[in-house]
């Protein structure tokens, strides 16, 4: 896998997604320490991590364009997302799709993020059958 890279980007053209959402905290904390640039779209949705910590992140980057790098969503016990504080807003579009993660009191400044979407306490079903 990608654990102990600074870099996660795909070869060429090639369009990678990865689920995360059933990996444990260590693998989650090991996977995220060192990485500084991704280019991918990663999933985590209804994990039981508590922290989701990539304190070297600057650059992150969809594998796709109209496509979240990062989907965030329906993690009843996840407490804290963290970048690195020299995170690149400005050149890191559509980095990041936060939704219905009831129990998170930290996460980046997501007010610097021109096209992400954060939604508290937001879930699925709030919007019927003709969402998603």
């Amino acid at each position: 896998m990608c654990s102990g890279k600074r870099v996660w980007k795909p070869q060429g053209t090639a369009v990678i997604e990865i689920d995360i959402s059933s990996l444990e905290q260590e693998i989650i904390d090991e996977l995220f320490r060192s990485v500084t640039y991704i280019k991918m779209c990663i999933i985590l949705r209804q994990s039981q991590i508590q922290y989701l910590r990539m304190p070297n992140l600057i650059q992150l980057y969809s594998c796709e364009p109209g496509r979240p790098a990062f989907t965030i969503e329906g993690n009843m016990q996840l407490e804290v997302i963290e970048v690195s504080p020299m995170f690149e807003w400005q050149i890191s579009y559509e980095p990041f799709t936060i939704i219905y993660n009831p129990a998170l009191r930290q996460y980046p400044p997501l007010q610097q993020c021109k096209y992400c979407v954060y939604e508290h306490n937001t879930s699925k079903s709030f919007f019927g059958n003709e969402c998603c």
